[in-house]
């Protein structure tokens, strides 16, 4: 038994260094000014993007899975107006997807003493049809920073790099 313990311990172990050692931290904007941080795997792939006056963080895993990260104007959200809301959050989504419906109530969950909202929806890609699964959230990094992460993948993205996912939102933290 004791044997058993110390082979799944070292699997464990193992994996973590893994993951450790096959991944970068990101920090948004830049490292010398650094709002937030987030820890994705080098298999993935990163870029920045300009647009207008913020900059996206843009990761993508193959075909299947991606997900952007871009800051909004507004510091304010609980005052933004609908009107502004939808052109910001819903435009987006709805250049690229259609048939968009919403799973459920948005979430509210704190991550690393960030505050996230969340909701999850199913759509389709508008290039070709192809069911995708999305998730829009807002974080809070710091005092002076709102930002969006949208997420989407097709049914092989989710189940094969789900859990990638799920660790990089994991690791965003506000900058120390």
């Amino acid at each position: 038994m004791k044997k058993l313990l110390m082979v799944l311990l070292f699997a464990v172990l193992a994996t973590s260094l893994a993951w450790a050692e096959e991944s970068t931290t990101y920090y948004y904007p830049t490292q010398e000014s650094a709002e937030f941080s987030v820890v994705i795997p080098d298999s993935w792939k990163v870029e920045t993007k300009e647009t207008g006056d913020t900059v996206q963080l843009v990761v993508a895993k193959e075909e299947g899975i991606a997900f952007i990260i871009q800051p909004l104007a507004a510091k304010d959200v609980d005052k933004i107006d609908q009107e502004t809301w939808d052109s910001i959050v819903d435009e987006p989504i709805q250049q690229s997807f259609k048939d968009i419906e919403y799973t459920g109530e948005p979430e509210e969950e704190t991550i690393n003493d960030i505050e996230f909202w969340s909701e999850y929806a199913t759509a389709k890609w508008k290039e070709d049809g192809e069911p995708m699964s999305l998730r829009v959230s807002i974080f809070f990094p710091s005092e002076e920073t709102t930002c969006l992460l949208y997420a989407f993948a097709n049914e092989e993205g989710l189940k094969k790099y789900n859990d990638e996912l799920t660790a990089i939102i994991q690791s965003i933290k506000s900058a120390e």
